[in-house]
């Protein structure tokens, strides 16, 4: 029924709309800044060789809540008001999707939102986009794909260089039941990446991260979200470095702007 209430509200009018747009007039991507309202959509997919139960989606979803309430109490020591509109796709029954590619270590499927969006009756992503901020007062919109299985989770954050704005304009991110060493999905990873589509970074080392940035977050920021992984989301915080990249603050240390750029594009001019 949810489904059915949404798509009557439908509208199409991408080609009449302005997107968020930087100073030299290039799209930002539907994540602006963390804070206000944002709208999430999740969606739970699965391939033909899988299907979730129902009491797995409701143990992603509290931790999904976790996620955001983590967020918010975050976002309180740094003075900004951050609040969340929810919805969601695929409780019932599973959104079915082709198979989708377990790592994030650099071929990430930038076309499957667009593709789920279709799947579950709209036009595209950015009619999708269009319909939230026409009918909300919400100021970020994104999507998340919970897919069932194993793999590595990653942000799919829109860059006008490289990216086709009708696919990847509506970002998101997408997060696997389990991880690869099958330990199950923790908050700590949803909210983790959530904030890399607000330019967050990654502080440990991966195929675009040096370890010696690695080492200095270790000495700095030790329970960084962006940093590591925790089963009690509350042993973490969101560090003054990443406050800045999220531009929730414009204190900095000079040796911050190593970290800009370094394992997500970077789509503004930080201060």
């Amino acid at each position: 029924m949810k489904k059915t209430f949404l798509l009557l509200f439908y509208f199409a009018f991408a080609a009449l709309s302005v997107y968020p747009q930087d100073d030299d007039g290039q799209s930002l991507g539907s994540a602006g800044k963390l804070e206000g309202s944002t709208y999430i959509l999740t969606c739970f997919i699965s391939d033909q060789d899988n299907e979730w139960q129902y009491s797995e989606k409701e143990d992603v979803l509290r931790k999904y809540n976790e996620a955001l309430a983590f967020l918010k109490i975050q976002a309180s020591r740094y003075n900004i008001d951050v609040d969340f509109e929810k919805f969601s796709f695929g409780i019932s029954t599973d959104i079915k999707t082709r198979h989708i590619s377990a790592s994030g270590s650099g071929d990430e499927d930038t076309e499957l939102i667009s593709e789920v969006l279709k799947t579950i009756g709209y036009e595209d992503a950015l009619s999708f986009y269009d319909y939230v901020m026409e009918n909300t007062d919400c100021d970020n919109v994104l999507v998340i794909l919970f897919s069932k299985g194993m793999g590595t989770g990653y942000a799919m954050a829109y860059t006008y260089e490289e990216m086709d704005e009708e696919l990847s304009f509506l970002e998101g991110a997408i997060l696997f039941e389990k991880y690869l060493d099958g330990q199950e999905l923790t908050s700590a990873s949803i909210a983790h990446e959530i904030l890399h589509l607000f330019d967050a970074e990654d502080l440990y080392e991966t195929f675009m991260q040096t370890k010696e940035n690695e080492a200095i977050a270790r000495r700095h920021f030790p329970d960084s979200i962006m940093l590591r992984v925790a089963h009690n989301i509350n042993e973490l915080t969101i560090d003054p470095l990443t406050a800045w990249l999220i531009r929730w603050t414009k204190k900095k240390e000079d040796w911050y702007d190593s970290f800009v750029g370094s394992s997500m594009p970077r789509r503004r001019e930080y201060q």
